[in-house]
């Protein structure tokens, strides 16, 4: 049976987009479906992942302003920042991308059309324009790779204006002095430390019991003593009762109470609420039902390891599979899935031990492998090293002092079992660790091997040694 395309891929962010670029690479037929009338690469680009780091970089700029020349002016962070020359910046940052996409593609020969697909059959897909005109492809294979969408509060409205959620915050004219986010998103806290480290007094309410539960013990204390230098102000395990416009006072009232205790409504007034929830799977208009696909509850699809749907020429990748939904895993799972169906060897699926996380707060936070807590519940005899940015020469003269690198490892074998970091650059170094944990590499490496100096790297020499001397120290 003949197709009109080789593969057909639903949605251009991340793993669509890899997707694409890879099977280029094995001289395929592509056609990518993109729902956005205008720009490319999703979330990824538009709402998510690239403008809050381009935010990010606005505010640390300042911040670090501040931080090198502290007798300048008192002035806050923000009255350095014009929002709308943010703005600017920010849209020159989305447009450049968005034409890298572009040139990229038509540079790979991948056709492009702007719509929104469904299925017809398990391989047929039929794609209304922006103008409402259908039309219908076949494929031999299909990419579902249509990411996600924000969910809707459910005691309160989003009107833009006074609460906000990622779309209009990024479009909005002007920093709060005062703000509240409301989410237990790695996202909400986020732009909780963004606009706190810009100068806005925050405040975070958070729906889950613990904030960032996954943290190791000693790089959250680290991490909670910076927050409180920064101002935040969290609440765990709240409930959000109400949200409305005080026109007497001009300002917005947030009332919320424990979820939990019996404590009564409290009342805060800001000038602006983020509502930063959690996600939606973007699978509901697929019609997924005509090729016998079935969501779970929340609409993930289920894959195997090759990122195979139920329908083996049918493949998933991103947001729609659920966890851990960062771009970085999407732009493996697309190249993953496109040398799936093309049955190439050059590509494997990545072992979950050696996965990192990232979190682009002020500061940022960095992990991979076992925390020290879930390296003892394994039985291993485990041994830590520590390294306070303090100790950092490079940290000291850009004035970034704040911050810990941590080593857990086995004290017999020295293996490294996890590393995590709050800090500067750390998710950038996370990646050193990383590579040696992925060689079966242990702590003595840091100690054994050269490394550019002065650099934020030296942490890891400090760690080491800290740790190899309680080692000696015990024996």
């Amino acid at each position: 049976m003949s197709f009109d395309y080789d593969i057909a891929i639903l949605g251009s962010g991340p793993a669509g987009y890899s997707c694409a670029i890879q099977s280029a690479s094995y001289q395929k037929k592509i056609l990518l479906i993109e729902a956005n009338a205008q720009q490319l690469g999703g979330t990824w680009v538009n709402t998510g992942t690239l403008p809050s780091k381009a935010l990010r970089e606005a505010a640390k700029a300042a911040m670090r302003y501040n931080a090198l020349f502290p007798t300048d002016s008192p002035k806050k962070p923000y009255s350095r920042v014009d929002k709308r020359e943010l703005l600017h910046y920010k849209n020159e940052v989305l447009d450049s991308k968005n034409q890298k996409l572009k040139d990229n593609l038509h540079r790979k020969n991948v056709e492009m059309v702007r719509g929104v697909g469904s299925f017809i059959d398990e391989h047929t897909l039929e794609i209304t324009d922006p103008d409402g005109k259908k039309k219908r492809i076949t494929a031999a294979n299909i990419l579902i790779a249509t990411g996600s969408r924000p969910t809707d509060p459910t005691t309160f409205t989003i009107d833009h204006v006074n609460v906000l959620d990622y779309s209009s915050l990024l479009k909005s004219s002007h920093i709060p002095r005062r703000m509240i986010v409301v989410g237990s998103s790695i996202n909400a806290f986020e732009y909780a430390t963004i606009f706190a480290t810009l100068g806005t007094r925050v405040t975070l309410l958070n729906e889950s019991d613990e904030l960032l539960p996954f943290l190791d013990q000693d790089v959250r204390a680290e991490l909670l003593t910076i927050l409180e230098k920064q101002s935040i102000q969290i609440f765990n395990g709240v409930q959000i009762d109400k949200i409305e416009k005080n026109q007497l006072r001009n300002c917005t009232e947030v009332g919320f109470r424990s979820k939990t205790a019996t404590e009564q409504l409290r009342i805060f007034e800001v000038d602006q609420v983020l509502y930063a929830g959690g996600y939606l799977p973007n699978t509901d208009t697929l019609n997924l039902k005509a090729i016998h696909i079935h969501p779970d509850e929340h609409g993930f699809i289920q894959v195997n390891d090759e990122m195979r749907t139920s329908v083996s020429h049918i493949f998933a990748a991103g947001d729609v599979v659920g966890y851990p939904s960062l771009a970085s895993i999407s732009f493996v799972q697309g190249r993953l899935a496109a040398s799936s169906m093309f049955d190439s060897a050059l590509l494997d699926e990545p072992g979950d031990a050696h996965i990192p996380f990232g979190i682009y707060s002020v500061p940022e936070i960095a992990g991979i492998g076992l925390s020290e807590e879930g390296a003892r519940r394994l039985g291993f005899q485990v041994e830590i090293g520590l390294a306070s940015f303090s100790q950092v020469t490079q940290a000291e003269y850009s004035r970034t002092e704040e911050g810990l690198l941590k080593l857990i490892f086995d004290k017999t074998s020295l293996q490294l079992l996890g590393i995590y970091i709050v800090g500067e650059q750390a998710a950038d170094l996370i990646h050193l660790g990383q590579a040696v944990m992925a060689l079966n590499g242990d702590i003595r490496y840091f100690v054994k091997n050269i490394l550019n100096y002065p650099t934020f790297s030296e942490a890891y020499q400090i760690a080491a040694l800290d740790g190899l001397a309680k080692v000696e120290a015990a024996e």
